[in-house]
């Protein structure tokens, strides 16, 4: 979210830790280079998957590219209405409802006006840093201070008349504002983005179902009463729920969500808790969840009291799970391959004949064969299976 304030140097006031009620784990740590961010940008943008399912991972990405405290994407309509949001920091919801209800046409934050304006100009990036007359706001105290976030940089994700949305990096008042390195920097993969937008998802290839999903080491733990109530919850434990029960975040489906006191998946799952024989060995109750985002399975435990006849209550462990394509391009980029042996590699564990990677990298077929050894030699495999079998292990 943003708004149209003056630029001005002025450190904002730290947000307390109750504060940052939705936060972003941070990622495994990897060996990329500027380059090989850039890459691994453009192979997440061209798997064939819907932006949705992609943007998750690609966000996660970003933070090779340019450091950041958060990033999110705003999806947009030709009238440049929000019609989802993917943010590694979600506002509570109760604030988020705030926004739309208050701010979000207000005059001096309405967000479609400066947006249109925005994408009617020729630089796509904008650097921003908040002002003091920002931090005396309502819109600050009410919304902005939740996110934490002191310097921004957006930008524009369009093909043509249309624009499709914006990209939204955060950084702290403890960070350096964004500079034009940062600036030139995302510059580099704005037009990946366009074409994740602008090309129909497509199956990756005819045999790697879409429907398979893996660990992908996001998770969060709620603690919920004998009513099926919650007690408690971890951060990353209310963004995922709140994922997982959104697969559109906007003004429509935030003001049709909270028409429900008592979230039904609640309800089913302190149900199969309650129903699971006391004292049983097997694996706990699970619901599985699958929308736009992912998979998100919820595992029930009945916790134990510390005294005789009374209650603990019940434990939900909540799970985000990415699509193979993802998986094994992850995977991948903590290897030791080279990029364009990830490239050749990607597309062997997809199935596709060494003839048509020649043909989609532009390369001659000795190539592929060069580039498809050196990756089997790194990763100790001798064939396709091996290779997928490797990578998803």
């Amino acid at each position: 979210m943003n708004h149209s304030a003056p630029v001005s140097a002025r450190r904002a006031p730290a947000p307390s830790h109750s504060d940052r009620l939705f936060t972003r784990v941070a990622p495994v740590p990897s060996r990329s280079t500027p380059n090989t961010a850039v890459a691994h940008v453009r192979q997440l943008c061209h798997l064939g998957l819907s932006p949705e399912l992609a943007m998750p991972a690609i966000l996660t990405a970003l933070h090779d590219l340019v450091a950041s405290d958060s990033n999110g994407f705003f999806w947009v309509d030709e009238n440049y209405d929000i019609t989802n949001i993917c943010a590694e920091k979600l506002l509570p919801p109760e604030v988020m409802r705030r926004y739309f209800e208050e701010f979000y046409d207000a005059p001096q934050t309405n967000f479609k006006a400066r947006l249109r304006a925005f994408a009617a100009q020729k630089d796509m990036i904008q650097i921003m840093t908040q002002t003091e007359q920002f931090y005396q706001s309502d819109y600050y105290d009410k919304i902005w201070r939740h996110f934490g976030a002191h310097h921004a940089m957006y930008a524009i994700v369009r093909r043509g008349a249309r624009c499709y949305g914006q990209l939204s990096m955060y950084r702290s008042a403890n960070d350096k504002p964004f500079s034009e390195r940062d600036r030139r920097e995302l510059a580099k993969v704005v037009g990946y983005l366009t074409d994740l937008f602008a090309t129909p998802a497509r199956s990756t290839a005819s045999d790697i179902p879409l429907d398979h999903y893996y660990d992908s080491g996001y998770s969060g733990m709620m603690l919920l009463d004998d009513k099926g109530e919650v007690s408690f919850a971890s951060p990353q434990a209310q963004r995922l729920f709140f994922l997982a029960t959104h697969p559109t975040i906007s003004r429509r489906s935030l003001v049709a969500s909270f028409r429900e006191d008592n979230p039904k998946l609640l309800d089913q799952i302190a149900a199969l808790i309650h129903s699971a024989p006391a004292g049983a060995t097997q694996a706990p109750p699970q619901l599985q969840l699958r929308n736009c985002w992912g998979e998100f399975l919820l595992n029930g435990y009945s916790l134990q009291p510390k005294l005789p006849d009374t209650s603990a209550g019940m434990g939900v462990l909540i799970e985000y799970r990415e699509p193979m394509p993802i998986r094994l391009l992850n995977n991948m980029k903590r290897s030791s391959l080279s990029v364009r042996q990830t490239e050749v590699a990607l597309r062997l564990a997809f199935g596709h004949s060494q003839p048509d990677i020649a043909e989609q990298l532009h390369i001659k077929l000795g190539s592929v064969e060069y580039y498809k050894k050196e990756a089997y030699r790194k990763l100790d495999v001798h064939d396709r299976q091996g290779l997928r079998d490797r990578l998803l292990s």
